[in-house]
């Protein structure tokens, strides 16, 4: 973080819990994977707690096998689409997909809007090996 940024926390301390995203060696298409999820507490001396979030990414499936071109090269990628839960004030659901290329990792990815149409995505650009 940018020192301004640090300073004008104070003494907020934030606390990170994560059982992580596992991406097994062996994918095939219609395997089921296991739920991640990560929990954000930030407290202050003074204030106390301030804030929980707890990110939760589930309904994890291996959809198809795809090659995929992007400005960084041509990968063979399985499609991993899955839903985010994030929960902080309120609860906000997302759906998503992720393009993985073994020995890469995620060369494309997608969130959608509840009608199914392309929110946000992120494409690979460049890789140095």
């Amino acid at each position: 973080l940018p020192q301004e940024m640090m300073e004008s926390m104070g003494d907020m301390e934030a606390e990170v819990k994560s059982d992580g995203a596992i991406i097994p060696d062996n994918l095939e298409v219609g395997q089921s994977l296991p739920d991640a999820s990560t929990t954000i507490s930030l407290t202050s001396g003074g204030l106390g707690n301030l804030m929980n979030m707890t990110v939760t990414v589930m309904n994890r499936k291996v959809e198809s096998k795809e090659t995929v071109e992007t400005p960084a090269g041509t990968f063979d990628c399985y499609k991993i689409s899955y839903d985010t839960e994030t929960k902080t004030i309120m609860k906000n659901t997302s759906s998503s997909a992720e393009w993985y290329a073994e020995g890469v990792g995620v060369v494309k990815s997608e969130t959608y809007k509840k009608n199914g149409k392309v929110d946000s995505y992120t494409l690979l650009t460049k890789l140095d090996k």
